[in-house]
């Protein structure tokens, strides 16, 4: 049930985000946009470049795991709300990834509503369904310590990952757009 709630409050949350991100970018200029979207896959390709290479980049975020009060004054149920909704929004918590700034920058890119909505829905669907897979592996495991390990060495892996596709998307769009 936890689970359920937690999932479906990310989803619509991050859904409600994509759409407001998706109207505002349909009451943006048309060129106005294909300025920004030329800046920004370019941007994209740099950032994905220097990931790709290791080079950590520094990320406009709010730093921050779940506060303490959610834990102490929230029900199960009311938490996994809240944790939800936190984390289908995605800027109201840790990233870790450059990548997810394609997220809203598709949103508004976009200017069309349902497009934001189901970009920001697909992203939150896949951050609270990834949270979730790694607690029931977790919990399989029996708690075993060296799984926790291997998954935080895994994390530098995977940096390097979201840079390689961070790179080829915004190449890939500043290509389209006819860099």
């Amino acid at each position: 049930m936890r689970a359920a709630a937690f999932a479906i409050a990310g989803v619509l949350a991050g859904a409600a985000v994509g759409a407001l991100l998706g109207a505002l970018g349909g009451a943006a200029d048309g060129l106005a946009r294909l300025g920004v979207a030329t800046a920004l896959a370019s941007l994209a390709g740099l950032v994905g470049a220097l990931e790709l290479a290791g080079r950590r980049t520094p990320l406009f975020q709010v730093d921050r795991e779940t506060p303490k009060i959610w834990l102490d004054r929230e029900s199960e149920l009311g938490w996994a709300v809240r944790q939800g909704i936190a984390l289908g929004v995605g800027a109201t918590s840790r990233l870790g990834f450059p990548l997810w700034y394609l997220v809203p920058i598709a949103a508004v890119l976009s200017g069309s509503i349902a497009a934001g909505a189901a970009l920001f829905a697909a992203y939150a669907l896949s951050r609270t369904g990834a949270t979730i897979a790694v607690i029931l592996l977790l919990a399989d495991r029996g708690r075993d310590a060296s799984y926790g390990v291997r998954l935080m060495r895994a994390h530098h892996a995977a940096r390097r990952l979201a840079g390689a596709i961070l790179l080829l998307v915004g190449t890939a769009a500043a290509l389209a757009l006819g860099l």
